[in-house]
């Protein structure tokens, strides 16, 4: 069972048009829609060359309940430097260089366990709603708040934390979280990440047939651990 088409785009509306209200200073980058779920990035500067992006995404259940998931993204030119030295079949420059959840960082943060993603059924008020999609912003400025701020020391603070704590906060460990890691001083934890890394690509190629494309895979991430390699020299 699926939402009326007409009664699933008012909700779409609805928490764009609360997000806004909640947090004027964050700006529409782009935004989707479908009979299933829907998609709306906001993004604020938070210095030259810094961008901070809220990513909202609302889906459908077959009980005909939703809800939203939020996600911080960030896009540090400092970071995308680095890893365009590593990726080089493709112009990363504009790619998020790190991002993480927020209901996870904020349990973790917290000392709680991750709770599900709200759900909201269609007896919600259209206030009720709004409760929820404010809920989401409070938690990201307790957030910043506990990463000391809105700032570019912040910023550092904050995504340093969240990789010490990848699997609680749910970080993805790839080519940007380690150039984070290097590109933010952290010399020790890009080690860290860089084992765990390696060990994580000799398991897939374990796992994957061997053939002309996954053997070309394999050549280009064996280049690139070889780049991450020299960073540290």
């Amino acid at each position: 069972m699926t939402i009326d088409r007409k009664l699933w785009r008012e909700k779409f509306q609805l928490v764009k048009n609360t997000w806004r209200a909640c947090r004027p200073e964050e700006k529409i980058e782009t935004q989707r829609f479908t009979k299933l779920d829907f998609g709306i990035s906001f993004s604020r500067t938070l210095a030259d060359g810094i961008t901070v992006s809220s990513d909202v995404y609302g889906w459908q259940f077959e009980t005909a309940e939703w809800s939203i998931r939020v996600r911080i993204e960030i896009l540090d030119q400092r970071v995308a430097k680095l890893r365009s030295e590593l990726v080089t079949t493709y112009d990363a420059s504009d790619l998020t260089t790190f991002h993480f959840d927020v209901l996870a960082a904020a349990a973790a943060i917290d000392g709680c366990e991750l709770q599900p993603s709200p759900s909201i059924g269609l007896g919600f008020s259209d206030d009720e709603v709004r409760l929820v999609v404010k809920e989401f912003g409070d938690k990201i400025d307790r957030i910043w708040r506990f990463g000391f701020g809105f700032t570019v020391a912040g910023l550092e603070t904050l995504s340093i934390w969240a990789i010490r704590n990848r699997t609680a906060v749910g970080v993805w460990q790839d080519i940007s979280t380690l150039c984070t890691a290097l590109a933010y001083g952290e010399r020790e934890l890009f080690r860290e990440l860089l084992w765990e890394y390696e060990i994580g690509l000799e398991k897939r190629r374990r796992k994957e047939v061997f053939n002309d494309e996954t053997r070309a895979i394999h050549e280009a991430l064996s280049s690139q651990v070889e780049k991450l390699r020299g960073m540290l020299a």
